[in-house]
């Protein structure tokens, strides 16, 4: 444009091959690139709107200013930015695709579900309208459903981010950004760690789960550690289950609070196959969870032998049936609920107690544990 101003609209529509670059100038008008065998170069200021469809090699390089919002739809875009775009950028794919962005971008609205592929910043990010994947590159704030990537490690800041991670098996890890709350059940159903990089995970269901987990669900083989896990007002179920053929769970550095039943439960009545395991490691905090630490049953495993077991609140006494005198009260760490299970202690600071195996002690103003054969406390 040799430095003029064009007052209109110009669209680039061609299969022509090559590069077609927008010189220096003014466009006082909207720029359409559909050029699906050329590169597209901008040098010029673009007052109106900007749309990419299609571009050669997917690129478009822009090394002017594009003042009105620009729209990608090109499935597998690479986006260079070395001039600015005023109003930002929005990803309106018709298909779940790839974008590449290379260079700062001070803002970009994803408005269908993609990937992007970030060599660079992005200073704000809205993903309400659709989630995103973000590999590599900088981002300083975001909104709605992001899942940011770095060598195979997710981080998440919301519960629909968390939830999308666990479904792509592309991630071994997830990391938690921030502190969010949960209306549903989180289901680790495949091996993955997930750290809370000392976040808080709150439950908010108020379904009484007689027959699903609403908590932390854990049914394959999973790492969880450095995560508060947390019942909120009228949270009714387990706050962490551990239940299914195989599953094997490992908890370090975890704290467990506000249960109206267990903190951690181990072991499905319904599972005829390899049974359940629990390990903890590091220290595991329990605090004001009702029926007190980790009940265990049909089988299953509990190691506490490499864990410290710091415990607030919920006391249950132990008396003998016959003389009505109370023996104890004590902080229920764990409880077997079945006569074949296996809980593993520390060689010291517990003390066990044997229920109903002579007939005269019975748990006092706890009618849940009725079919408990043995507690460990400390």
């Amino acid at each position: 444009m040799n430095g003029k101003t064009l007052t209109g609209n110009i669209t680039y529509n061609t299969t022509a091959a090559g590069t077609i670059t927008l010189g220096s100038g003014t466009l006082s008008g909207n720029l359409t690139v559909n050029t699906p065998n050329a590169s597209f170069v901008n040098n010029a200021a673009v007052t109106g709107s900007t749309t990419i469809t299609d571009v050669a090699n997917s690129t478009f390089t822009n090394n002017g200013t594009l003042t009105g919002l620009v729209t990608v739809t090109d499935t597998s875009a690479r986006i260079v930015n070395n001039g600015t775009l005023t109003a930002g950028l929005n990803i309106n794919q018709a298909v779940a695709g790839t974008i590449k962005l290379e260079g700062n971008f001070a803002k970009v609205t994803v408005s269908k579900p993609t990937t992007i592929t970030l060599a660079g910043t992005i200073t704000a990010l809205d993903a309400t309208e659709a989630p995103v994947v973000v590999e590599g590159g900088t981002i300083t704030g975001s909104t709605g459903t992001v899942v940011k990537s770095d060598a195979g490690v997710a981080t998440v800041s919301s519960v629909e981010a968390l939830n999308m991670a666990i479904a792509n098996e592309n991630f071994t890890e997830i990391k938690l950004g921030a502190s969010f709350e949960s209306s549903k059940p989180v289901h680790l159903n495949r091996n993955i760690n997930l750290d809370g990089n000392g976040n808080v995970l709150t439950f908010t269901s108020t379904a009484d789960g007689k027959n699903t987990g609403e908590g932390l669900y854990i049914s394959k083989t999973a790492t969880v550690k450095n995560l508060t896990v947390k019942a909120a007002a009228g949270f009714k179920d387990n706050l962490v289950e551990v239940m299914g053929v195989g599953a094997d769970a490992k908890l370090v550095d975890v704290t467990i609070e506000g249960s109206k039943q267990a903190a951690i439960y181990v072991g499905d009545s319904q599972n005829t196959g390899k049974k359940e395991i629990l390990t903890v490691e590091g220290t595991i905090t329990l605090i004001n969870n009702v029926w007190g630490g980790i009940g265990v049953k049909n089988g299953s495993i509990v190691d506490l032998t490499k864990a410290t077991v710091a415990y607030e609140g919920a006391k249950i006494s132990i008396y003998n049936d016959e003389t009505k005198v109370v023996k104890a009260d004590v902080n229920p760490v764990a409880w077997e609920d079945s006569s074949d299970v296996t809980v593993k202690l520390p060689v010291t600071g517990y003390t066990s107690y044997g229920i109903y195996k002579l007939g005269s002690d019975r748990i006092l103003a706890n009618a849940e544990n009725a079919a408990t054969q043995n507690i460990h406390t400390k």
